[in-house]
């Protein structure tokens, strides 16, 4: 369901066993069904399905768990953050009532005029939302890639230099 970041069935539709999103969660290390049975909700899941897709491409993914920050300090540290995207990066956003990046997606697609097509995780149809119900392709203007709301992106260590 949205914002309560569990289950991930078709249609929206809960069942008492694991779902979609928390499969990634196992696939990248965090029980997630724990974190439901705790409080009632789960992990928010984009940097699991950005690990769980890299990792599926076999390319290298930030050691530790799978969040915004860790994906950020880890691409920082070893050269692959960059303000230029290519096909298969990551993009990583800055969340400001959080202070530091807080979501992540896939760029599919690089238009001649700037812009891109994004394919993120808990997100909704329309608009930033780093907390919906579902996987969507976001398109992002030039302007919000040139803009502070994009912290940059992190190229896949194969495409680096």
């Amino acid at each position: 369901p949205p914002g309560k970041n569990y289950g991930g069935f078709s249609g929206g539709v809960q069942k008492e066993e694991p779902g979609r999103i928390d499969e990634m969660f196992t696939n990248v290390g965090l029980d997630n069904q724990a974190k439901v049975r705790k409080s009632g909700s789960g992990y928010y899941w984009c940097a699991a399905a950005v690990t769980y897709w890299w990792k599926k491409a076999k390319l290298p993914t930030p050691p530790g768990p799978a969040g915004c920050k860790n994906w950020h300090q880890w691409a920082s540290k070893n050269g692959y953050l960059s303000s230029t995207p290519v096909v298969g990066s990551a993009i990583l956003y800055w969340v400001k009532s959080k202070g530091r990046a807080g979501h992540i997606g896939i760029v599919s697609t690089i238009r001649e005029d700037g812009s891109i097509t994004t394919i993120e995780g808990n997100t909704g149809g329309k608009g930033f939302n780093r907390n919906g119900g579902g996987c969507f392709a976001k398109k992002v203007s030039a302007q919000t890639i040139a803009s502070s709301r994009v912290v940059g992106f992190v190229i896949p260590p194969s495409c680096v230099g």
